[in-house]
This record gives C-alpha cells, sequence and structure tokens, in this order.
C-alpha cells in the first residue's frame, strides 16, 4: 500500500471528523440560542428579573445578541477557511464575526463588574472575555500578516472560546441535576470551566497534532 495512498485516507478522515464537528457545533448552537437565549428577550430567561431589577437588562440582550451572532456564524467561517470556498463571503463574513465579539466582550467586561454572584464569578467572566478578545485579535492580526496556518489556528480558539456559553450551560445543568454546590458555587465554577478547559484541551490537539504528524528522526 504506497504511502500516498494512506495519506489519501488520512486526509479524507480528517475531513469527515472536521465536517462532523462542526455540524454538531451548528446544531448545538442553535439549540441553544433557540432554548436559552432566545428566551431572554421575551422576558423569560432564567434570570431575567434580576437583570430587570438591577437595569443591567439591555447590556444582557446586547451580550446575548452579538454573540448569538459569533456562534452561527463561527462554523460557517471555520469551514470555508479550512476548505478555501466561497472566500469572499468568509470575509465579509469575518468582519460581523469580529464585530459581534468586539460589542459583546465589552458587555461581558460590564456585566462581570456588575455582577452580584461575587467577584471570582465576575473574574471568571472577565477571564472569558478576555480570551475571547485575544485570540479573535491574533487571528485578525495572523490574516492581516497573511500567516494562514496561524490564522486558522487562532480561530478555532476564538470560536472554542466563544462556544464557552454553551459550555457555561452544560456546566450548571450538570452540576445542578447532581445536586452539586449551592448556585453561586455552580455558576462561579462554569465561568472558570467554561472556557479555561476547553481551551486547554483545544490547545493540546493542535500542538499534539503537529507533535505526532512531524515526528523528529
Amino acid at each position: 500500500m504506497s504511502s500516498s495512498y494512506l495519506a489519501t485516507i488520512r486526509l479524507g478522515s480528517s475531513h469527515w471528523v472536521r465536517n462532523l464537528l462542526l455540524s454538531l457545533s451548528l446544531l448545538i448552537a442553535i439549540g441553544f440560542i433557540l432554548l436559552f437565549a432566545v428566551p431572554y428577550f421575551y422576558g423569560r430567561g432564567v434570570a431575567s428579573e434580576a437583570f430587570v431589577d438591577s437595569g443591567r437588562l439591555p447590556w444582557l440582550l446586547a451580550h446575548i445578541g452579538t454573540a448569538m451572532v459569533a456562534l452561527l456564524i463561527g462554523p460557517v467561517q471555520i469551514w470555508m477557511g479550512l476548505t478555501g470556498k466561497a472566500l469572499p463571503i468568509h470575509k465579509l463574513l469575518g468582519g460581523i464575526y469580529i464585530s459581534a465579539i468586539a460589542v459583546s466582550s465589552i458587555t461581558t467586561y460590564y456585566l462581570s463588574i456588575t455582577t452580584n454572584v461575587g467577584w471570582v464569578f465576575g473574574a471568571g467572566l472577565a477571564g472569558l472575555s478576555t480570551a475571547w478578545v485575544i485570540s479573535t485579535g491574533l487571528a485578525f492580526a495572523a490574516i492581516r500578516a497573511r500567516n494562514f496556518d496561524q490564522h486558522k489556528e487562532w480561530m478555532i480558539r476564538s470560536y472554542v472560546v466563544t462556544f464557552g456559553f454553551v459550555f457555561f450551560r452544560m456546566f450548571v445543568g450538570a452540576t445542578e441535576a447532581a445536586s452539586v454546590g449551592e448556585l453561586s458555587q455552580r455558576l462561579t465554577a462554569a465561568s472558570w470551566f467554561c472556557w479555561s478547559v476547553p481551551l486547554l484541551v483545544t490547545e493540546a490537539i493542535l500542538q499534539g497534532r503537529k507533535i505526532f504528524s512531524n515526528p523528529q528522526r
């Protein structure tokens, strides 16, 4: 069996896995938006009353609305970038994605400062927003420098952080179902775990592929 044939098999397998992961990410994002994000715009969100009472609801809605845009655009952007298809559309959506994250990260900082859950929870949200700005900013800087490989990697990291809002809800729901800790403790833990752990796993995969695909002889 030739090495070129084996390479073709590996390439096809990686494409299949990539498309599956991106499709699942998009489907989960849509489900999350419909079940947990959209209700806030009708005053039916889990903590809508608390935000109304504190006057922070407009900030929350701006945060949710722009994060929704980034959640939906992300998988499409990554697919276009990795396949090199519809590049003009990819560039347009990239501008929208960056703009959405810029607005949502600003509102996240505000919500982290004004939270009534506690400063550790707020610090977790601020950390998420910082990781969001840095990863997206470096993705933009890389494409401006025409460093396509780095652009792809940083876009993947950026979307992993974007998906942190989904991971947040999943973590809180899982710990609530398992009766682990009080609500404030679950929220505080989720504010850190939702982005730091997925980002660590992503980094291990990105760097691990380089190590094992190019072993030193």
